[in-house]
Protein backbone atom coordinates (compact mmCIF):
# COMPACT_ATOMS: atom_id res chain seq x y z
CA UNK A 1 0.00 0.00 0.00
CA UNK A 2 1.21 3.97 -0.52
CA UNK A 3 -0.80 6.43 0.33
CA UNK A 4 -3.83 4.57 1.22
CA UNK A 5 -3.81 3.05 -1.86
CA UNK A 6 -2.42 -0.61 -3.76
CA UNK A 7 1.05 0.28 -4.47
CA UNK A 8 2.08 -0.29 -8.27
CA UNK A 9 4.39 -3.08 -7.72
CA UNK A 10 6.36 -3.22 -10.81
CA UNK A 11 8.44 -6.06 -11.65
CA UNK A 12 10.32 -7.81 -14.29
CA UNK A 13 12.22 -10.96 -15.55
CA UNK A 14 16.21 -9.31 -14.37
CA UNK A 15 17.52 -6.87 -13.64
CA UNK A 16 20.98 -7.77 -14.30
CA UNK A 17 22.70 -5.66 -11.36
CA UNK A 18 20.85 -3.11 -10.74
CA UNK A 19 17.06 -2.02 -11.27
CA UNK A 20 16.00 1.07 -12.84
CA UNK A 21 13.64 4.37 -11.57
CA UNK A 22 10.73 4.45 -13.21
CA UNK A 23 10.65 7.97 -14.33
CA UNK A 24 13.53 6.84 -16.73
CA UNK A 25 11.79 4.39 -18.58
CA UNK A 26 8.50 5.93 -19.25
CA UNK A 27 8.99 9.55 -17.74
CA UNK A 28 6.43 11.57 -15.46
CA UNK A 29 7.77 12.73 -12.13
CA UNK A 30 8.64 9.16 -10.28
CA UNK A 31 7.28 7.54 -7.60
CA UNK A 32 9.31 6.91 -4.12
CA UNK A 33 8.73 3.05 -4.27
CA UNK A 34 9.64 2.24 -8.04
CA UNK A 35 13.66 3.66 -7.29
CA UNK A 36 16.83 2.49 -8.91
CA UNK A 37 18.50 0.13 -6.54
CA UNK A 38 21.55 -2.86 -6.41
CA UNK A 39 20.05 -6.23 -7.40
CA UNK A 40 22.03 -8.94 -5.67
CA UNK A 41 21.63 -11.11 -8.76
CA UNK A 42 24.55 -11.61 -10.95
CA UNK A 43 25.78 -14.86 -9.73
CA UNK A 44 22.29 -16.09 -10.36
CA UNK A 45 20.68 -14.38 -13.86
CA UNK A 46 21.83 -15.77 -17.01
CA UNK A 47 20.85 -11.67 -18.08
CA UNK A 48 23.46 -10.31 -16.19
CA UNK A 49 25.29 -9.29 -19.46
CA UNK A 50 23.96 -9.34 -23.56
CA UNK A 51 25.37 -8.13 -26.58
CA UNK A 52 24.07 -7.67 -30.11
CA UNK A 53 26.22 -6.34 -32.87
CA UNK A 54 24.49 -5.32 -36.10
CA UNK A 55 26.50 -4.25 -39.42
CA UNK A 56 24.93 -0.79 -40.22
CA UNK A 57 23.30 -1.73 -43.47
CA UNK A 58 20.92 -4.10 -41.64
CA UNK A 59 20.69 -1.24 -38.64
CA UNK A 60 19.12 1.29 -41.43
CA UNK A 61 17.01 -1.71 -43.02
CA UNK A 62 15.37 -2.36 -39.36
CA UNK A 63 14.89 1.25 -38.85
CA UNK A 64 13.57 2.00 -42.42
CA UNK A 65 10.90 -0.53 -41.73
CA UNK A 66 10.29 1.21 -38.06
CA UNK A 67 9.86 4.24 -40.11
CA UNK A 68 13.44 5.87 -39.90
CA UNK A 69 15.38 6.72 -42.93
CA UNK A 70 19.00 8.04 -41.63
CA UNK A 71 20.63 9.21 -45.08
CA UNK A 72 23.98 6.89 -46.89
CA UNK A 73 26.45 7.23 -44.28
CA UNK A 74 25.86 6.46 -40.24
CA UNK A 75 29.20 8.20 -38.64
CA UNK A 76 28.09 7.56 -35.09
CA UNK A 77 25.40 6.32 -32.68
CA UNK A 78 25.54 7.33 -29.24
CA UNK A 79 23.21 7.24 -25.59
CA UNK A 80 22.06 10.44 -24.49
CA UNK A 81 21.17 9.67 -20.76
CA UNK A 82 20.59 12.85 -18.45
CA UNK A 83 21.75 10.88 -16.06
CA UNK A 84 20.11 8.07 -13.52
CA UNK A 85 16.53 9.01 -12.07
CA UNK A 86 16.28 11.77 -14.51
CA UNK A 87 14.25 10.87 -17.50
CA UNK A 88 14.28 8.79 -20.48
CA UNK A 89 17.56 8.07 -22.47
CA UNK A 90 17.74 8.74 -25.98
CA UNK A 91 19.95 6.88 -28.85
CA UNK A 92 21.24 9.02 -31.46
CA UNK A 93 21.72 8.35 -35.03
CA UNK A 94 24.69 11.10 -36.52
CA UNK A 95 24.46 11.09 -40.50
CA UNK A 96 25.49 13.55 -43.00
CA UNK A 97 21.66 14.78 -43.00
CA UNK A 98 22.08 15.12 -39.29
CA UNK A 99 20.70 13.59 -35.94
CA UNK A 100 17.85 10.87 -35.23
CA UNK A 101 17.01 11.10 -31.55
CA UNK A 102 14.79 7.93 -30.95
CA UNK A 103 13.54 6.94 -27.47
CA UNK A 104 15.53 3.88 -25.40
CA UNK A 105 12.01 2.59 -25.31
CA UNK A 106 11.10 3.19 -29.06
CA UNK A 107 14.57 1.59 -30.17
CA UNK A 108 13.94 -1.83 -28.51
CA UNK A 109 10.77 -1.81 -29.72
CA UNK A 110 11.71 -1.26 -33.22
CA UNK A 111 14.56 -4.05 -33.17
CA UNK A 112 12.71 -6.68 -31.05
CA UNK A 113 9.30 -6.60 -33.74
CA UNK A 114 11.05 -5.61 -36.78
CA UNK A 115 14.88 -7.61 -36.45
CA UNK A 116 13.76 -10.99 -36.38
CA UNK A 117 11.54 -10.18 -39.31
CA UNK A 118 14.12 -8.92 -41.58
CA UNK A 119 16.62 -10.97 -40.38
CA UNK A 120 15.82 -14.33 -38.49
CA UNK A 121 19.66 -15.66 -39.04
CA UNK A 122 20.93 -12.66 -37.00
CA UNK A 123 18.66 -11.23 -34.80
CA UNK A 124 17.87 -12.40 -31.88
CA UNK A 125 21.77 -13.19 -31.22
CA UNK A 126 23.12 -15.92 -30.19
CA UNK A 127 24.06 -16.72 -26.42
CA UNK A 128 27.96 -17.58 -25.82
CA UNK A 129 26.77 -20.43 -24.00
CA UNK A 130 24.86 -21.84 -27.07
CA UNK A 131 21.18 -20.92 -28.46
CA UNK A 132 19.47 -17.33 -28.69
CA UNK A 133 18.61 -14.81 -26.51
CA UNK A 134 14.74 -14.49 -26.05
CA UNK A 135 14.92 -11.19 -27.58
CA UNK A 136 16.90 -9.03 -30.00
CA UNK A 137 17.04 -6.21 -27.52
CA UNK A 138 16.37 -7.71 -24.17
CA UNK A 139 16.20 -4.52 -21.79
CA UNK A 140 16.47 -0.76 -21.88
CA UNK A 141 19.49 -0.88 -19.58
CA UNK A 142 21.95 -1.10 -22.57
CA UNK A 143 24.64 1.08 -23.82
CA UNK A 144 25.91 1.60 -28.10
CA UNK A 145 28.66 2.52 -29.67
CA UNK A 146 29.55 2.25 -33.40
CA UNK A 147 32.72 1.33 -34.70
CA UNK A 148 33.26 2.69 -38.63
CA UNK A 149 35.04 0.45 -41.59
CA UNK A 150 36.59 2.21 -44.06
CA UNK A 151 34.32 1.95 -47.45
CA UNK A 152 35.66 0.39 -50.30
CA UNK A 153 36.24 2.09 -53.31
CA UNK A 154 34.03 2.43 -56.18
CA UNK A 155 34.69 4.88 -59.05
CA UNK A 156 31.33 5.04 -60.81
CA UNK A 157 29.25 6.08 -57.73
CA UNK A 158 29.30 9.23 -55.73
CA UNK A 159 30.95 9.28 -52.23
CA UNK A 160 28.09 8.58 -49.47
CA UNK A 161 26.06 6.16 -52.40
CA UNK A 162 27.95 3.13 -51.78
CA UNK A 163 26.04 2.16 -49.47
CA UNK A 164 26.51 2.31 -44.89
CA UNK A 165 29.85 0.62 -43.50
CA UNK A 166 30.14 -0.15 -40.07
CA UNK A 167 28.98 -2.01 -36.89
CA UNK A 168 26.69 -1.20 -34.09
CA UNK A 169 27.11 -2.54 -30.97
CA UNK A 170 24.76 -3.09 -28.21
CA UNK A 171 25.34 -4.13 -24.82
CA UNK A 172 23.17 -4.60 -21.99
CA UNK A 173 22.15 -6.42 -18.86
CA UNK A 174 18.83 -7.67 -17.78
CA UNK A 175 15.52 -8.62 -18.96
CA UNK A 176 12.60 -6.07 -19.57
CA UNK A 177 11.84 -2.96 -18.49
CA UNK A 178 13.76 -3.29 -14.73
CA UNK A 179 11.33 -1.68 -12.83
CA UNK A 180 10.65 -2.48 -9.41
CA UNK A 181 11.80 -6.27 -8.38
CA UNK A 182 13.91 -8.65 -10.41
CA UNK A 183 12.31 -12.05 -10.69
CA UNK A 184 15.87 -13.22 -10.69
CA UNK A 185 17.03 -11.12 -7.56
CA UNK A 186 14.30 -11.89 -5.58
CA UNK A 187 15.32 -16.20 -6.18
CA UNK A 188 18.76 -15.29 -5.30
CA UNK A 189 17.50 -13.28 -2.02
CA UNK A 190 15.83 -16.14 -1.12
CA UNK A 191 18.11 -18.66 -2.07
CA UNK A 192 20.48 -17.09 0.41
CA UNK A 193 17.97 -17.27 3.34
CA UNK A 194 16.26 -13.45 2.62
CA UNK A 195 12.22 -13.88 3.57
CA UNK A 196 9.91 -12.09 1.54
CA UNK A 197 9.73 -9.06 3.77
CA UNK A 198 13.49 -8.29 3.09
CA UNK A 199 13.24 -8.74 -0.82
CA UNK A 200 10.03 -6.32 -0.99
CA UNK A 201 11.75 -4.11 1.36
CA UNK A 202 14.58 -3.91 -1.21
CA UNK A 203 12.53 -3.49 -3.86
CA UNK A 204 10.10 -1.26 -3.15
CA UNK A 205 10.84 0.49 0.60
CA UNK A 206 7.13 -0.51 1.43
CA UNK A 207 5.75 -2.78 4.50
CA UNK A 208 3.59 -5.46 3.76
CA UNK A 209 0.04 -4.20 4.49
CA UNK A 210 -3.52 -5.64 4.64
CA UNK A 211 -5.43 -5.47 2.34
CA UNK A 212 -8.56 -4.76 3.45
CA UNK A 213 -11.39 -3.80 1.69
CA UNK A 214 -9.00 -3.49 -1.47
CA UNK A 215 -8.75 -7.38 -1.98
CA UNK A 216 -11.76 -9.20 -4.05
CA UNK A 217 -13.59 -11.51 -2.15
CA UNK A 218 -14.25 -13.40 -5.66
CA UNK A 219 -11.95 -13.77 -8.76
CA UNK A 220 -13.16 -15.26 -12.15
CA UNK A 221 -10.77 -16.84 -14.90
CA UNK A 222 -11.14 -17.84 -17.93
CA UNK A 223 -9.22 -20.53 -19.36
CA UNK A 224 -8.75 -21.68 -23.25
CA UNK A 225 -6.43 -24.56 -24.21
CA UNK A 226 -5.30 -25.68 -27.19
CA UNK A 227 -7.07 -22.86 -29.15
CA UNK A 228 -5.56 -21.48 -32.22
CA UNK A 229 -6.57 -18.30 -32.24
CA UNK A 230 -9.70 -15.97 -30.47
CA UNK A 231 -11.53 -12.79 -31.10
CA UNK A 232 -12.23 -10.24 -28.40
CA UNK A 233 -14.76 -7.14 -28.49
CA UNK A 234 -14.17 -4.82 -25.99
CA UNK A 235 -16.08 -2.14 -25.27
CA UNK A 236 -14.03 -0.20 -23.66
CA UNK A 237 -10.18 0.00 -22.96
CA UNK A 238 -8.68 -2.88 -21.87
CA UNK A 239 -5.39 -4.10 -20.18
CA UNK A 240 -3.65 -7.01 -21.74
CA UNK A 241 -1.48 -8.55 -19.50
CA UNK A 242 0.07 -12.43 -20.72
CA UNK A 243 3.07 -14.00 -18.91
CA UNK A 244 6.56 -12.45 -19.65
CA UNK A 245 5.41 -9.22 -20.64
CA UNK A 246 4.82 -5.83 -19.71
CA UNK A 247 0.96 -5.08 -19.34
CA UNK A 248 -0.39 -2.96 -22.24
CA UNK A 249 -3.49 -0.83 -22.33
CA UNK A 250 -5.79 -1.23 -25.32
CA UNK A 251 -8.83 1.00 -27.02
CA UNK A 252 -12.27 -0.53 -27.83
CA UNK A 253 -13.02 -2.39 -30.25
CA UNK A 254 -12.21 -5.97 -32.11
CA UNK A 255 -8.76 -7.41 -31.44
CA UNK A 256 -7.77 -11.28 -32.52
CA UNK A 257 -5.02 -13.06 -31.40
CA UNK A 258 -3.28 -15.47 -32.99
CA UNK A 259 -1.10 -18.08 -32.43
CA UNK A 260 2.45 -18.58 -34.31
CA UNK A 261 5.49 -20.74 -35.08
CA UNK A 262 6.91 -17.34 -33.92
CA UNK A 263 4.59 -16.31 -31.29
CA UNK A 264 1.97 -14.77 -30.32
CA UNK A 265 0.19 -12.14 -33.24
CA UNK A 266 -2.04 -9.52 -32.27
CA UNK A 267 -4.16 -7.51 -34.74
CA UNK A 268 -6.12 -4.66 -33.86
CA UNK A 269 -8.96 -2.83 -34.83
CA UNK A 270 -8.87 -1.55 -38.80
CA UNK A 271 -8.09 2.01 -39.19
CA UNK A 272 -6.89 2.61 -35.57
CA UNK A 273 -3.89 4.34 -35.49
CA UNK A 274 -1.37 3.84 -32.56
CA UNK A 275 1.78 5.24 -31.31
CA UNK A 276 3.87 2.36 -31.56
CA UNK A 277 3.97 -0.48 -33.93
CA UNK A 278 3.91 -3.03 -31.75
CA UNK A 279 -0.19 -1.82 -31.25
CA UNK A 280 -0.76 -2.65 -35.28
CA UNK A 281 0.56 -5.75 -35.35
CA UNK A 282 2.65 -7.59 -32.70
CA UNK A 283 4.43 -10.71 -33.20
CA UNK A 284 4.93 -11.28 -29.52
CA UNK A 285 8.39 -13.74 -27.87
CA UNK A 286 8.98 -13.10 -24.39
CA UNK A 287 10.95 -10.83 -22.94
Amino acid sequence: MYEGRPAQALYSSSAGTRTRYVQDIWGGGGLPYLQAVDSPESAYTPYVRWELEVPADIFKQVFARGGYQFGARIADVTLRSPGEGNGPEYVEVHTEQGVTSISATRFRAVFNVHGPDLYPGLMPAQRPSGGRWPQTVLSYSFDVSFEQESEPFHPLLPPGETGAVGTLTVVGEGWGHGVGMSQWGAMAMGSNGSGYREILDLYYGLAPQQAGGWLPTEARVGLLVEQAEITVQADGPFILVAPGFDPIELPAGEWRFRRSREGLVIVGPSGAVYDSPLFRRIRWQPR
